[in-house]
């Protein structure tokens, strides 16, 4: 969206932000549980009986189970109500609310981890409050919004002070950007991991000091390796997860002990099947958007695998914890024998600091995997056997080839896939 079309369609959304009697969000960051729960349940009221009346597929579901937006009051009635999904959602009308022009919405597209395209609408208020909330995040890092932010993309994060493409990054390539950072002004860093920790390992290769306030990494799983990394070389990471269908928002302050749920903007559930996961353990993530009023998500099941904490953080906000976030559901492997966190294998690989540049895991069948590697000169037999003995403890029958190769390719949006199912 042009810089002008994007402020004009801020500035709309804060005054539907003001209509509909949205919150400070710098206040909420403070406010108690409670105070946070009635927040939660009024908006949550307001939405529910706006779908009921607009939206053809909430209005149907309720009247079938006998519902009226009166049996909706707190959070916790929203388990009266079905899960939906991006495959429920996808083209379909249904899910659209009748009166969707009367908040301006924009449709946008998400390619997923399917790659099949999800077309969706939000809103100014959409995009106002994800702004919002990034922004507070970003000060807990200790931004200001006179600081300049470098932001290392492929075009799936918005806009930023100096855009730099993380799909192409050869070391000519970085060298421009050293460049471009130096003469930019620039205090912080923005990106997805995979992209930072490229940019991280060229500039320790070069023996350059670009060291920032701090990075703000988001989009990817932030791995151990990646974060230690990039902490040494660019600045220490705060890392942010959301995504715009569903509303999803969660960040690190600078105690680091876990992540923030914006309880301002969304309402998370951790499932599996159709219940609730207790705290601790792992579930997906499913959202209710406090503020899509266009088209509704409500219980949407997202494809990523988070822990919850019961730990209060340090830093004095009531904004519960994620303890983990742990990627996508399509990230698991199947085998005839197990099931197992395609993500956490990555991550154990990774940790093994062998001597490559990038790799990928292809399920090519149920008993058989494919390990593409993009190698450097280091590497040896002892390198392969080293990713064998870390994938045959998961499931000692499957049958594992390697292929080397010149280069991995990312998504168009610049996200490096690790797990690529069959």
């Amino acid at each position: 969206m042009p810089g002008m079309k994007r402020a004009l369609f801020l500035m709309l959304g804060g005054v539907q932000f003001r209509n509909i009697g949205g919150p400070n969000f710098d206040k909420t960051q403070w406010a108690s549980e409670k105070e946070l729960e009635q927040l939660q349940n009024r908006l949550l009221q307001r939405l529910i009986t706006h779908a009921y009346s607009n939206v053809p597929f909430w209005r149907r579901t309720m009247r079938e189970r006998g519902l009226t937006p009166e049996d909706i009051k707190n959070t916790k009635d929203l388990e009266k109500l079905p899960m939906v999904d991006k495959e429920m959602m996808r083209d379909n009308p249904q899910f659209i609310a009748k009166n969707s022009w009367r908040y301006f919405p924009h449709r946008i597209y998400s390619g997923g981890s399917t790659g099949r395209a999800f077309g969706y609408l939000i809103t100014p208020l959409v995009t106002y409050c994800g702004r919002e909330y990034m922004e507070r995040g970003f000060s807990w890092a200790g931004w200001e919004r006179k600081d300049r932010i470098a932001t290392l993309t492929g075009g799936g994060l918005g806009v930023g002070d100096l855009m730099l493409d993380c799909v192409s990054m050869s070391d000519k390539v970085m060298g421009g950007y050293v460049k471009r950072i130096r003469e930019g002004n620039i205090s912080f860093y923005r990106g997805v991991p995979t992209a930072l920790a490229t940019f991280a390992e060229y500039v320790k290769k070069e023996g350059l000091d670009m060291k920032k306030k701090a990075v703000f990494t988001t989009s990817e799983m932030l791995f151990p390796t990646h974060r230690k990394l990039i902490n040494e070389v660019l600045g220490t990471c705060f890392d942010g997860y959301g995504a715009s269908d569903g509303g999803s928002s969660a960040y690190e302050c600078d105690r680091h002990q876990g992540w923030h749920i914006a309880k301002d903007r969304f309402i998370l559930e951790l499932t599996k099947g159709e219940e609730l996961v207790p705290v601790g353990d792992e579930g997906i993530v499913t959202c209710t958007d406090l503020y899509n009023y266009a088209m509704p998500f409500i219980r949407y099941r997202s494809n990523d695998l988070a822990v919850a904490s019961d730990m209060l953080c340090e830093c004095g906000r009531s904004l519960p914890l994620l303890s983990r976030i742990k990627g996508r559901t399509t990230d698991v492997i199947r085998t005839d024998s197990t099931v197992f966190n395609g993500t956490e294998l990555a991550n154990h690989i990774l940790g093994l600091e062998l001597p490559m540049v990038a790799f990928q895991i292809v399920q090519k069948s149920r008993d058989e995997l494919r390990i593409n590697v993009h190698k450097k000169e280091q590497w040896g037999s002892e390198h392969e056997k080293m990713i064998m003995d870390a994938i045959l403890r998961y499931d000692p029958a499957l049958v594992i080839e390697f292929e080397y190769v010149e280069k991995i390719a990312k998504t168009p949006a610049g996200k490096s896939r690790y797990v690529v199912g069959s």
